[in-house]
């Protein structure tokens, strides 16, 4: 019944929930899997690294904060349900639904329990929409119609009714921290709150890099490792869930491969901003970055990890060296 994320989301998408399995592991420190022939200090003018402070007072310090637990939550499903109010913009509803085509139900129509984040277009157009300002608890009938190139003959330009429950919201806001630290792996609250101010102060200390440098051109040849990588990615990920090339979930979007990385080159030079000065700073400090091997192949997945695992350890060298700790 899910219609495929919109192609110009899935970047961004994937690059903040990408999960790696590992059953190696590799170090860089001069070759890197990308810019690994690339000299960026041709490419990237760097801002001040060294010797940064944060104002932990300020606004934009608390409001980091606050981004960070509630992905903790995200991370472990800890949210709150909420079994009262009208869903909203952004809520995490879990529904049940049941879609029929002239009265009966049909094919992949159906699922009980499922989280539906609303705003995220995942379903077909009107879904979504349908839900909001709906009473949590009630039913609801959904009349929509399936996009006439949908990929399956039977449903594509069908008329069609989704009967709709919203059991319950999942809500990330004002989380009760002393419920979860142990469910995300501490041993007290004094110890998570440390830690969130650690990763708070590491993250604003980046973005200050990164406001304060300069991209100044964009290697294509590093762009298309990244976006044939990212292809691979969305190719796997497809295949293991849903049994299908992503060449084949392009085409039901009315797209070709060739659209694609024509659409992520675009995007990557803007997305790619933050990887390109860690990398800078990463080739200019001669750090080491550890990063997940699964095979020696390299995977689409493998290069994802290796701009995570390079940022992190980017972060951790600026807070290293930082007036704020």
């Amino acid at each position: 019944m899910k219609k495929t994320i919109k192609i110009s989301a899935l970047l961004l998408v994937l690059l903040m929930v990408f999960a790696l399995s590992s059953c190696g592991k590799k170090e860089s420190g001069g070759k890197t899997l990308i810019f690994g022939d690339t000299d960026l200090s041709k490419y990237v003018k760097l801002g001040k690294y060294k010797s940064l402070s944060v104002d932990t007072a300020s606004q934009e310090y608390k409001t980091t904060y606050e981004e960070n637990i509630k992905s903790d939550v995200k991370s472990k499903d800890l949210y709150t349900k909420k079994y009262e109010g009208k869903v909203a913009e952004g809520d995490i509803a879990n529904i049940d639904y049941v879609g029929k085509k002239d009265g009966v139900a049909f094919d992949g129509g159906t699922a009980n329990g499922y989280d539906l984040t609303i705003g995220s277009h995942s379903f077909i157009d009107g879904f979504e929409d349908g839900l909001i300002g709906v009473d949590i608890g009630n039913t609801v009938d959904l009349d929509l119609t399936f996009p006439e190139n949908y990929q399956s003959e039977e449903l594509a330009g069908a008329a069609v009714v989704f009967t709709v429950k919203v059991n319950y919201v999942k809500s990330a806001d004002s989380p009760d921290i002393e419920s979860i630290y142990s469910e995300l792996g501490f041993k007290s609250v004094k110890d998570y709150e440390a830690d969130l101010k650690k990763r708070t102060v590491k993250d604003l200390l980046f973005d200050n890099v990164v406001k304060t440098s300069e991209v100044e051109d964009y290697p294509q040849k590093d762009i298309n490792i990244y976006i044939d990588a990212l292809y691979d990615y969305y190719d796997s990920y497809y295949k293991k869930n849903y049994g299908k090339n992503f060449k084949d979930v392009l085409k039901s979007n009315n797209m070709t491969v060739d659209d694609f990385k024509k659409q992520m080159s675009s995007e990557a030079e803007t997305q790619m901003n933050d990887s390109f000065v860690a990398y800078a700073i990463l080739q200019k400090e001669n750090l080491k970055a550890e990063y997940d091997l699964d095979s020696d192949e390299t995977t689409g997945q493998e290069v994802l990890d290796e701009v995570e695992k390079v940022e992190k350890a980017v972060k951790d060298f600026v807070y290293k060296n930082a007036k704020t700790k």
